[in-house]
Parts: structure tokens; sequence; C-alpha cells
């Protein structure tokens, strides 16, 4: 007796997330709008959260983490005058989080 059972598997396998697509836009206000697009992930792995690092003469004002693939805005009310820098990074897990942008 012999068998001839061919059977396929495909494996896929999820890196870290691609850098976001990050865009800012800054009011009259003093706000500052920011919004980006989901980055391309496996079918089965998804975006957990994004962290945001806001800077101001290269010194850290604020961290946020936003939780959830549905968040893909944050608003920042700026409170002094500076250079404002923002940067974003999806992660997945916590051994899945992507570059910085």
């Amino acid at each position: 007796m012999s068998y001839n059972n061919r059977s396929s598997a495909t494996l896929l396998i999820q890196g870290k997330p691609d850098p976001v697509d990050l865009t800012c836009v800054i009011s009259l206000l003093y706000t500052i709008q920011c919004n980006w697009n989901t980055p391309y992930t496996l079918p089965e792995f998804t975006i957990s959260k994004y962290n945001i690092n806001i800077t101001n003469e290269e010194e850290l004002v604020k961290q946020v983490s936003l939780t959830g693939t549905l968040d893909t805005q944050y608003t920042y009310n700026v409170s002094e005058f500076g250079t404002y820098t923002i940067s974003i990074t999806a992660v997945i897990s916590e051994d899945l989080e992507g570059e910085r942008n």
C-alpha cells in the first residue's frame, strides 16, 4: 500500500510595518492637524496602535499612543512658539514596531 498524498501550504510572514505616510498642516490658531494612511499588513495582522512623538527644538514635549486601527488623525494644540517635529510609528505587536517616519 502506498500513499500519494500531496498537499501544499502557504507560509506568510509579517515583518515590521512600513513607515507611516504622515501629513501635517498648521492652522492659524496654533493647531497642528496630522493625518496618515495605514501601512499595508498581511490580512491576519492589524495595526494595534500608533506611537506619536512631538518635539520642539529637539526636546520631547508630548508622547501619544493611539490604540486601534481606526485612528488615522491626531490634533495637537501648540502652546509655545518653536520648530515642531512630529513622528509616528505603526505597531502590530511589541515585537513588530515600524520605523519612525
